[in-house]
């Protein structure tokens, strides 16, 4: 399913909005930090998750990490949103492992709520490429149109924590 127009222009605009003194060079923003920062709205700062359902991933164990979430990128491990996300994001793999990271991604999430017990999740994931902001293909994403009722269920619980997670770093 293709975003449109108008919701790839939200997502870029809330990008930018949110990163305003974001470089345009990616060899300028490569940093542990950086790619730290980009997992906070959903996992709260350093990794604590303030939510109830939301993995904390802050001291959780290197190789265990990179297990989890490359099993995301293959598809191996069932998720709500973070295999859409970790089909661009390889950057964060190899800055765990040490490795010289590739060129940075960086993934905008929102969570809605549709009804009760009913959410929905859309994430952007994008790079920097000749100065510009583009998609990265086959990555992010909306959640499934025939997603089962126990996924809505979850995103509804990851949309109550991703809240619980931006409002902490407010407000805290």
């Amino acid at each position: 399913m293709r975003r449109s127009t108008w919701s790839r222009a939200m997502c870029v605009g809330f990008l930018i909005g949110t990163f305003p003194s974001l470089p345009l060079h990616a060899e300028e923003v490569r940093s542990e930090s950086m790619l730290a920062n980009t997992c906070a709205g959903c996992h709260g700062t350093l990794g604590a998750s303030a939510g109830e359902v939301m993995p904390i991933i802050g001291g959780m164990d290197k190789g265990y990490l990179v297990e989890v979430l490359t099993d995301y990128k293959t598809g191996r491990r069932p998720s709500t949103i973070m295999g859409r996300i970790m089909q661009g994001y390889g950057d964060v793999v190899a800055a765990i492992n040490g490795e010289a990271a590739p060129a940075p991604s960086y993934v905008n999430t929102c969570y809605s709520i549709i009804a009760p017990e009913h959410g929905i999740s859309v994430a952007g994931v994008y790079r920097l490429e000749d100065g510009r902001i583009v998609d990265i293909p086959g990555a992010g994403g909306v959640s499934p149109a025939d997603a089962d009722a126990r996924t809505r269920t979850l995103e509804q619980q990851f949309a109550l924590d991703w809240f619980r997670n931006i409002t902490s770093d407010m407000f805290t």
